[in-house]
């Protein structure tokens, strides 16, 4: 009986001990601080070709981070942007996010050191020849707490287009590194939980975009490579599993609709999962699921129409209008412009177009392009283009 007292005491010890542990280690996990400290360890690890820079701050003045990988030895490139969190209450995104930056870096770094594959070849392409941008989350005071900002604004409805209105110091930080003219961002990632799901512009209004057609095809893209999205898709309604945001329900102020009709930039929303903040086990198998399509996607920026404008004397025209018509003469995509190094870089869905480029004082320049379906490791070079003096 004395043994058994003993056996039954010792055994309740390493219960308690143990679920103290794991208390202690979840506990650990579920903050901004360690959640960044993830991050940077990656960056420590794989300094030669990351970087970590403060985009702004929040209210409680977090610093709200964005982690670059890029290794190109050119200066006009495009960037393509994740926004791993908004909502705090969404983990999947930034939990995921520390997996995925693990897995493009070690593969990198394989391929520097000669130890070539296929996969790695393909992600040294894309290093290269884009700046990939990552925010772990827009949301540091209340990520793991609530969905709201400190102040209980939905920071995914708080992107309003109107004039005057006053930003919370979280959206307006994005905003602004959006419109930064050191960065060409041409493709965008919000990250959610709730669904199972991809959304894309327009959130407020229920007509077509000018894009449609190459948000389908983005948003086809990834689904392609996400198989489980599209064949579990929820709401289940959503049969493709990608459908435009106001056909599912309308909001007003969200991120995409800012970002298409302010910067011409196209991006999608990734619902997760409909579980919010799930378990580790389930963010990993979750990780599994987006891997490749994640990957996939940021490889469409290497199939983009891109180039250089410049004049007769070979300096760059900036601020120079693209626009791109189909065969009927129709508009099939916001006007882009070219930056301060006369650079711009399109997203088209696979096809024939006609491209014409408009700058005061020069002629006009027009030219017919045909966008081939994706390769892997597709040779990536800027078109230089000469405008004509008037």
């Amino acid at each position: 009986m004395y043994k058994l007292l003993v056996l039954l005491f010792i055994s309740l010890f390493l219960f308690i001990k143990l679920r103290l542990i794991k208390s202690k280690n979840k506990r650990k996990f579920k903050t901004y601080k360690y959640i960044i400290k993830e991050y940077k360890k990656i960056v420590k690890k794989y300094e030669n070709f990351t970087s970590i820079s403060t985009l702004g701050y929040s209210i409680k003045k977090n610093k709200i981070y964005m982690i670059q990988i890029c290794d190109s030895k050119f200066n006009n490139i495009p960037s393509t942007r994740i926004i791993f969190n908004i909502h705090g209450d969404e983990t999947t995104g930034a939990r995921l996010g520390i997996l995925f930056l693990n897995f493009l870096c070690y593969e990198y770094y394989k391929f520097k050191q000669g130890t070539k594959t296929k996969l790695n070849s393909r992600i040294a392409n894309l290093i290269k020849n884009t700046n990939l941008c990552f925010v772990p989350s827009m949301n540091p005071d209340n990520l793991f707490k609530k969905r709201n900002n400190i102040k209980n604004k939905d920071l995914n409805r708080d992107f309003i287009l109107k004039k005057n209105y006053k930003f919370q110091p979280e959206t307006k930080t994005i905003i602004n590194n959006t419109n930064n003219e050191d960065y060409y961002f041409l493709l965008d990632i919000d990250c959610h939980d709730g669904a199972h799901l991809l959304c894309y512009p327009y959130d407020k209004k229920k007509i077509e975009s000018l894009d449609e057609n190459n948000f389908n095809y983005i948003s086809k893209q990834y689904i392609e490579y996400n198989k489980n999205i599209k064949n579990n898709p929820s709401p289940s309604r959503f049969q493709k599993g990608y459908i435009m945001g106001s056909k599912w329900y309308k909001i007003n102020g969200g991120i995409r609709d800012w970002m298409y009709i302010k910067n011409s930039l196209l991006g999608i929303t990734i619902e997760f999962n409909p579980i919010k903040n799930p378990s580790d086990n389930i963010v990993k198998k979750l990780y599994n699921q987006n891997k490749d399509a994640l990957l996939h996607y940021l490889e469409l920026t290497l199939n983009s129409y891109r180039g250089i404008i410049i004049d007769s004397n070979g300096n760059p025209i900036n601020n120079a209008g693209i626009y791109v018509y189909n065969y009927e003469n129709s508009l099939v995509s916001l006007k882009k412009y070219t930056n301060k190094n006369g650079f711009f870089a399109i997203i088209l869905a696979p096809g024939s177009y006609k491209i014409k480029i408009i700058k005061e004082n020069y002629l006009d320049y027009i030219q017919n392009i045909t966008i081939d379906e994706f390769q892997h490791n597709i040779k990536v070079k800027n078109k230089k283009i000469i405008m004509s003096f008037l």
